[in-house]
């Protein structure tokens, strides 16, 4: 999936030596033993990586000695479902939900990687917040909203809304979208439901995208 890491791994020998080739002018050859070449390894692949990679193994006579393949499809990241501009969001209920995101942080830290987004950065303003598992960056693809922000699960997400006085939560099982645009993390939803405490029988409906910056 674009986006995604692409691992390529073959037998490891120190009789041989390495030369990998790929789609879109990508190679690693080596002149010199090293331990870890018959590991590779493309961290956030596109479209254009889709194709055959080989790999040969050189004998210390310069010959071929192995020599392998393999075809590797690069799939599209799911999209979310509507039609967002960017660092936004909609509500159905004015003041909760309906921002313009001009203060935007995409940070790893402990058990999470946390998407934080507001208005600015006056104390007391607004923010949305998603929390994923692990303290790296999401990979691309559509995670599911967990019910709760602790303890999350490989696949899940907590979002939320807080204010000076009321935190929002997205209801469960909704889905959201992570992308990579330009090489920048977005994270997007279309029309999910949110807990209102205001007026708790009338739930907020609200969509989203926030872009790393």
């Amino acid at each position: 999936m674009e986006g995604w890491p692409l691992r390529l791994k073959t037998m490891q020998s120190q009789a041989y030596l390495y030369k990998w080739s790929g789609p879109n002018g990508w190679s690693m050859e080596y002149e010199t033993f090293a331990s870890n070449a018959n590991e590779q390894e493309r961290l956030s692949v596109t479209a254009q990586d889709a194709g055959e990679y080989k790999v040969q193994l050189i004998n210390n006579e310069g010959c071929i000695a192995y020599e392998g393949s393999t075809l590797i499809d690069v799939t599209p990241a799911p999209q979310a479902p509507c039609i967002l501009s960017a660092n936004s969001s909609t509500s159905s209920v004015a003041g909760v939900g309906d921002y313009d995101f001009t203060s935007r942080s995409f940070v790893g830290s402990g058990n999470f990687y946390t998407v934080a987004a507001a208005e600015g950065t006056a104390p007391g303003t607004p923010y949305m917040r998603f929390a994923f598992a692990g303290a790296t960056p999401p990979l691309p693809g559509v995670y599911t909203v967990a019910p709760t922000t602790f303890g999350l699960e490989p696949g899940t997400v907590g979002l939320y809304i807080e204010t000076i006085t009321y935190q929002f939560y997205a209801w469960p099982d909704q889905k959201v979208y992570v992308t990579k645009v330009n090489g920048k993390l977005s994270v997007s939803f279309c029309s999910l439901t949110f807990g209102n405490p205001l007026n708790p029988s009338k739930p907020i409906t609200i969509s989203a995208n926030v872009t790393e910056p």
